[in-house]
């Protein structure tokens, strides 16, 4: 179960659809890692990019789901699939 409520989900979402856009501008398939802060700790996330245009962001070390787009909307928080 996920300790990130849907604000700091689209919060990561949106930080990292504009770090992979910003970076990888042409790219159809990339990754970056970044910082992500919460009310208490600040957290290591992955987000990466692929087909058919889906962000997906993850904790980098382990690996637990925290947020998705939906297709071809990297910064629209896909409801259907939850952390």
């Amino acid at each position: 179960m996920s300790t990130f409520n849907n604000a700091e989900r689209q919060a990561a979402l949106h930080v990292g659809a504009t770090m992979l856009r910003e970076r990888f501008p042409t790219s159809l398939k990339c990754h970056a890692s970044f910082s992500l802060l919460s009310v208490k700790l600040t957290y290591t996330v992955f987000a990466a990019f692929g087909w058919p245009g889906v962000v997906r962001v993850t904790m980098r070390d382990t690996g637990q789901f925290i947020a998705q787009s939906l297709p071809g909307q990297p910064f629209e928080l896909d409801p259907g699939v939850h952390a």
